[in-house]
């Protein structure tokens, strides 16, 4: 009513004035409307790219984690391995070019990088590798690269804390095996306690395993250096125990884990290797603990690659400390046990730099103890198989240390048993190889 009659009354009396207040208000309508519509279209269309975004980065996930994992049970797949490692690296380095703050981001890269890392030199325990510890070098520290500044910025995410953990497990012992030992034992001792001081905060069955796999790959590394096992037991030994320790207790929490059970018996192999130096009865017992773990398992984990593996490897090391103690038939005996399931390996997948290797330690101890038995025809064979494996690995792999001291020490044994033989002019090449490197490897 009267309201209504005032609001004529004024626009009557101001018409123009109004109708440029209706315009003006018509035209900030549309404005808005239009500003509102391009908004929910730049979301929409920000909501999508990001949703594009997300798919893609959990397609790389699945391709570089699951995937990858699932393939690499599968022998003779290292050609494919190498192909999806090679893609996912051009993939992780555009996705580090962008430079995202978003935490779970960096940590999918730093975890990525760190996978390669293993892909390229080897899986921490087992060995299966490319053969390319230089590379894994590299990449790893891509990984430690993104994950520093997590650390600082997220102190209390035990996620970052586990992932720095094990990238500095992951690059010592590449540069152990390129022999970079300063940097590597450092980078190797700084995962062992940094694993003890995620243990104290977060005591499961997953930080008990990681931290047991920390002191056993230290240990190990540190036994290992220049290609021969421990000039100082000591030290190594200690932090193999430790190792030990912490799995047994996460085998306590969760007794069915196969790869705690996995990691257990190659920290008693790791003690053996060790132990056997001046003891072979010492060293034996070792390696019959890690064969009992083994035992343990369900079979239908006994059968898989990995256990095989294990299993072969310690009843090669079983077959060396018995043919130490002068017993030759057991010793063989154990020895055939554990070849043809290396040999098959091997076979399965030759792009597999480790499974090649085992091949060259189990061919070594079988020439030593046909040796010790007196069957000079069948040490020779042995050795020369073995140096033809070493030519091949050393080529794929030519920063591992290792490898190449291996090869000149088969290359001497050869060279000694055909000068044996009085066949002198067969001798030279492998007596002048050898004795060059050790010399070069004096010299530096």
């Amino acid at each position: 009513g009267n309201r209504w009659y005032i609001t004529r009354k004024f626009v009557r009396r101001h018409a123009w004035a109004a109708s440029s207040a209706v315009l003006l208000f018509l035209s900030l309508a549309g404005g808005l409307a239009g500003t509102l519509w391009e908004a929910h279209v730049a979301r929409r269309e920000r909501a999508g790219a990001e949703q594009r975004f997300n798919d893609a980065r959990a397609m790389a996930n699945y391709l570089l984690f699951d995937l990858y994992d699932s393939v690499g049970k599968i022998p003779g797949t290292m050609p494919v391995q190498a192909d999806m490692c090679r893609r996912a690296l051009d993939y992780l380095d555009r996705m580090a070019a962008t430079k995202s703050a978003d935490l779970d981001l960096r940590l999918d890269l730093a975890q990525g990088y760190l996978h390669l890392a293993t892909i390229f030199g080897r899986k921490l325990g087992v060995g299966d590798s490319l053969g390319n510890n230089a590379k894994a070098a590299d990449v790893a520290r891509k990984a430690l690269a993104i994950i520093d500044p997590l650390v600082r910025e997220h102190p209390g995410d035990v996620r970052v804390s586990r992932t720095l953990v094990s990238i500095q497990g992951q690059l010592g012992a590449a540069l152990s095996s390129i022999g970079q030992y300063d940097e590597a034992f450092a980078s190797l001792k700084k995962a062992a306690e940094g694993s003890d001081r995620i243990v104290t905060d977060h005591r499961d069955a997953t930080s008990l395993q990681d931290a047991g796999l920390a002191w056993a790959v230290y240990g190990k590394m540190l036994s290992e250096k220049g290609g021969y096992i421990a000039f100082n037991a000591q030290a190594p030994l200690i932090s193999l125990h430790k190792a030990a320790d912490y799995l047994e207790a996460a085998l306590r929490i969760d007794p069915g884990n196969t790869q705690t059970t996995l990691r257990l018996a190659e920290a008693y192999e790791a003690m053996g290797r060790i132990d056997a130096m001046p003891n072979p009865v010492k060293g034996i017992q070792d390696f019959s603990t890690a064969l009992d773990l083994l035992a343990r398992l369900p079979e239908s984990e006994r059968e898989t690659v990995d256990v095989q593996q294990i299993r072969a490897r310690n009843l090669a090391l079983v077959g060396w400390g018995q043919g130490q103690l002068g017993m030759l038939k057991e010793s063989l005996a154990n020895l055939d046990q554990a070849r043809p399931i290396l040999d098959s390996q091997a076979a399965a997948d030759p792009e597999n730099v480790g499974a090649q290797y085992r091949r060259v330690e189990l061919y070594r101890t079988l020439g030593i103890v046909h040796g010790y038995a007196n069957h000079a025809s069948e040490s020779l064979r042995y050795f020369e198989e073995a140096i033809a494996i070493s030519d091949r690995i050393v080529t794929r792999d030519t920063a591992n240390l290792t490898y190449r001291v291996v090869r000149a020490e088969l290359q001497g044994r050869a060279a000694n048993l055909l000068i044996d033989a009085g066949r002198q002019e067969a001798a030279r090449p492998y007596a002048e190889a050898s004795v060059a490197f050790f010399k070069r490897l004096g010299d530096s």
